[in-house]
C-alpha cells in the first residue's frame, strides 16, 4: 500500500507500507513476519536541491524487534536535455533492538530518470 501525492508548497509527504507473511515454501527455511514503513518527508530547496529523510522502519512479530534508521538526504535533481538526473549524500543511523546496536552508514546515489 502507497500513499502518496500529500504536498505543501516546498514540502511533500509520501509513506510506503509493506507487510510480508510466511504462507508456503520450504519447511527448512525460517517463516517471515514483518512489517516496514517508510515515510518520505522532502522539502524542496531552490535551484533543484532539495533536503529529504525517507527511514525504512522494520518491524520483526518473530523477534519482536525494530529497526529504527534516521537519515537526512542532501541533494540535486538537474536536467541535460531530455533526461533528469538525481545526485544525493545520505548518512544514515540505525537503532536496532535486534542486535543492542547501532549501524551507521553514508550512502552516495546518482540516478537517471528516464
Amino acid at each position: 500500500m502507497s500513499i502518496n501525492k500529500a504536498s505543501w508548497g516546498k514540502w511533500q509527504l509520501d509513506i510506503l507500507y509493506e507487510y510480508y507473511h510466511s504462507i508456503a515454501g520450504d519447511s527448512s527455511r525460517d517463516e517471515v513476519e514483518v512489517t516496514y514503513i517508510q515515510p518520505s518527508l522532502t522539502y524542496h530547496l531552490s535551484k533543484g536541491f532539495y533536503m529529504e529523510t525517507e527511514p525504512v522502519i522494520q518491524y520483526d512479530f518473530f523477534a519482536n524487534a525494530w529497526s529504527i534508521p534516521l537519515d537526512l538526504r542532501f541533494g540535486k535533481v538537474y536536467r541535460n536535455k531530455s533526461l533528469k538526473f538525481n545526485t544525493y549524500i545520505d548518512p544514515e543511523y540505525t537503532f536496532n533492538s535486534i542486535n543492542n546496536g547501532v549501524l551507521f552508514g553514508i550512502r552516495f546515489g546518482y540516478r537517471i530518470i528516464l
